[in-house]
């Protein structure tokens, strides 16, 4: 075990206090507010727990001492529980201080219970326009017809549907311009959680605002991050340069603030670093726990993984009784998470990771006496041992604080040598930044300069389409692409030109597979699709006109139609996958009834299979009316339905299986080096140690008829992949393939979905140098 203590913490207070504040301002948000008086971008960076969310929302005042026009706010913060902690902070300091603004909560399930039979796009331009019009719904009181500007609160992925031209054809072009026109202030919380291809998302949000004048024209935005990477700072420059954007951060502190006075933000911490796995010290520790919770005091146990979470609940309830733990997890409704942080001891998964509060009402003394963690990544563990020992604004501020930290054994021993030291919070920081065996999670940025261009291109030519066709204005769209382009990828060649005819492609093929649907049609369309399928057969170019009468006899037989056909559907689903904010891979969802309550507080709920197949003991049922006629009544919809029975022991790790129409060279040609969409992968597990398992066939057949991206990697690879994306988030799955000849190669391994972008990208200099592939030839 590895000692270190850290030390307690302060934040100066600022010398201003323009609004009367009960609790007076840091300094850091006074330099917040300050800055965005007349600065494009501000990026505040201050440790967790000192009130970044508050330094972001001072600029409302300076918003609604305006005259000239209504401003409107954008908040966006990565996950539905943190939008609603943030909807209901913002509210009370808006009626706390008196502020003219509608407070309004936004993500899909909130869209669709105020939708009243409107289209998603509608309802939520309509709401834009006036909050009003779902006064109701929106809990707004009925004699309130102020019309007030709007501080909309909600998660990047509707941010990105709209920016991206996702929503309906009806409603594209008009929630498009609601976003790109409406807010003239934008705060993103939690800028460092997300991947690069989000962040591509906003750094397109950022070029466009520019090109078009959004700054010039007051638009500010602030971005809140306590762990920020050099990554992310490299691409703020590339947009705002050295001198339009502020950076607020304890590092760079004018000289004349150090005689400030201070008020303290973060107890002392006594830190225990152990070699080990969660589960397994919660066995052995639940005495401990349970005497910390006789005392009075309340913690919580954060995993990166759901199931560790489970099987520590499992556990403790048998001994510390359920009425004293709650779970923030992800399968746990709203209500249930909101009741969770009431309870002394929280089990949560990464959901409260990005600037999630445990509120204990009434209580003197930091919410968090003591934190049991795991973590992975080292900006993970700082984020997490951030949590206990938050005392700003409370009355007792000199009670220590205590956390476990279960880490690898390679981060064990890294850290050992410093057993028994004293350190601040920010040497602390440093020395887990400096740790190799703690890498960031944030890491892989080569997608924004490959595929994220082929990605942010799609809106400028939905834009390009939108203008009236004059010169000046199409000139001005050909600006924001090669601004886009110096952002993203200043060495890429991609030209505007060939970017519109890879969407253009792609509509053709859609169109095509619509009208093709049922008779397929044996004239010049279905020529061009057909040269593209040979193109990507055989790495041959043919112009379509020279099939066009050869067609009757290539395509006469119904296999080959169909084979086109699953060509061209191949093509389609490979670009669609591009716009997946999240994640293009999702596996079947199955409807569970768990009596004891091993998945979640529910005793009826809806789970991804694979991860129930793992963990659990299921009894499957045979259809949806067997689960209703057996357990009542559900509005919970899913792919299949069981009955959870205990935790499994061993663990199941799943695998895919393929059976491949090529022979082995021909199947690493196709498969291999480049993300492709297949269909026929089979589910299949096994327990550890190795022994196969025989699942139940649906659950194998579960995702065989869906198109699912992934990105081969061949046993002559996979060293090199291994090595490359080890320290990595991304994460292949083992795949088994069968051959023609009946050969069964064991080897392989995919990853899968958006991750097989991610991995594309990174490794793409590797596979140029054995292929020498075109970056173009993913998709033909």
């Amino acid at each position: 075990m590895i000692k270190l203590t850290l030390q307690p913490q302060a934040e100066k207070l600022a010398a201003e206090n323009p609004w009367d504040f009960e609790e007076q301002l840091l300094y850091h948000q006074w330099r917040t507010y300050e800055a965005l008086a007349d600065t494009n971008l501000v990026v505040n960076t201050y440790n967790t727990g000192t009130g970044k969310t508050r330094a972001s929302l001072l600029h409302l005042f300076r918003l609604q001492a305006q005259e000239r026009r209504r401003a409107n706010v954008l908040f966006i913060a990565p996950t539905n529980a943190l939008i609603h902690q943030h909807a209901e902070d913002i509210r009370a300091f808006v009626d706390r201080h008196e502020l003219e603004f509608f407070v309004v909560e936004i993500n899909a399930a909130r869209l669709r219970k105020i939708m009243e039979g409107q289209r998603p796009g509608e309802t939520l331009q309509r709401l834009i326009q006036n909050p009003l019009t779902y006064a109701e719904s929106l809990g707004i009181p009925l004699h309130d017809y102020r019309k007030r500007p709007l501080i909309l609160v909600t998660n990047p992925d509707i941010f990105y549907y709209a920016l991206f031209f996702r929503y309906g054809s009806h409603d594209q072009r008009n929630i498009f311009q609601k976003f790109l026109t409406t807010f003239d202030y934008i705060v993103i919380d939690e800028f460092h959680y997300y991947n690069s291809k989000q962040l591509a998302n906003f750094l397109f949000f950022f070029v466009i605002s520019q090109e078009f004048g959004y700054f010039a024209d007051g638009r500010r935005i602030c971005l809140l991050s306590a762990t920020p990477n050099d990554y992310v700072i490299e691409y703020l420059k590339r947009v705002f340069g050295d001198d339009d954007w502020v950076w607020i951060a304890p590092h760079n502190e004018p000289s004349e603030s150090a005689e400030l006075a201070t008020i303290p933000t973060l107890t002392a911490l006594n830190l225990e670093v152990v070699n080990g796995e969660l589960p397994e010290w919660t066995t052995t520790h639940w005495q401990e726990l349970g005497d910390w919770l006789d005392a009075g005091q309340s913690g919580a146990l954060i995993s990166s993984a759901l199931w560790r979470i489970n099987t520590c609940y499992t556990t403790l309830r048998r001994f510390i009784g359920e009425v004293r733990l709650g779970r923030i997890t992800g399968p746990e409704p709203e209500e249930a998470r909101l009741q969770a942080t009431a309870v002394p001891l929280i089990l949560a998964t990464p959901t409260v990771d990005i600037g999630y509060n445990f509120e204990k009402e009434g209580k003197q003394r930091q919410n968090l006496d003591f934190l049991i963690c795991d973590a992975r990544y080292g900006d993970e563990l700082v984020q997490r041992i951030g949590r206990a020992g938050r005392v700003l604004g409370k009355s007792v501020t000199g009670q220590a604080s205590r956390a476990v930290a279960l880490l690898s054994d390679d981060a064990y021993q890294a850290l050992q040598a410093h057993d028994g030291e004293t350190l601040s919070r920010s040497d602390f920081a440093a020395l887990i930044n400096d740790c190799p065996a703690l890498p960031p999670k944030q890491t892989l940025y080569a997608y924004i300069r490959t595929h994220a261009i082929i990605e942010c291109f799609y809106p400028i030519s939905q834009l390009k389409r939108m203008m009236p066709p004059r010169e000046e204005l199409l000139a001005k769209i050909d600006t924001l692409y090669e601004h886009v382009r110096a952002v993203f990828a200043p060495h890429s060649r991609k030209s505007s030109r060939s970017l519109a005819y890879f969407f253009t492609k792609h509509w053709y093929r859609t169109q095509w597979l619509r009208q093709n649907k049922a008779v397929m049609t044996l004239g010049l369309k279905t020529a061009e699709q057909f040269a593209d399928w040979i193109q990507w057969l055989n790495a041959e170019e043919y112009k379509p006109a020279d099939f066009v009468s050869l067609l009757p006899q290539l395509l006469a037989a119904a296999e080959q139609q169909e084979q086109l056909r699953e060509f061209v559907e191949s093509q389609v689903a490979l670009t669609e996958a591009l716009f997946s904010f999240r994640d293009s891979f999702q596996g079947a969802l199955a409807v569970v009834y768990d009596r004891d309550h091993l998945l979640s507080s529910q005793t009826i709920n809806s789970y991804g299979v694979m991860h129930l197949v793992s963990n659990y003991q299921v009894r499957w049922l045979t259809d949806r009316r067997e689960f209703i006629r057996t357990f009542g009544e559900t509005d919970v919809q899913g792919n299949l339905y069981g009955v959870l029975q205990a935790w499994r022991d061993p663990r199941l790790h799943s695998e895919i299986s393929y059976r491949s129409p090529w022979p082995r060279a021909e199947f690493d040609q196709r498969v291999c080096r480049r993300p492709v969409a297949l269909r026929g992968l089979r589910l299949t597990a096994r327990e550890q140690g190795g022994a196969p398992y025989l699942l139940d066939p649906r659950i194998v057949e579960s995702f065989s008829e869906r198109h699912i991206i992934v990105l081969g990697v061949s046993p002559e690879d996979s060293g090199v992949v291994y090595g490359k994306l080890k320290n990595s988030s991304l994460y292949s799955r083992p795949l088994v393939v069968t051959f023609p000849n009946g050969q069964i190669q064991e080897d392989y391994r995919l990853f899968l979905g958006t991750q097989a972008f991610f991995a594309h990208a990174e490794l793409l200099g590797y596979f140029l140098m054995k292929d020498r592939l075109k970056p173009e030839a993913i998709i033909i």
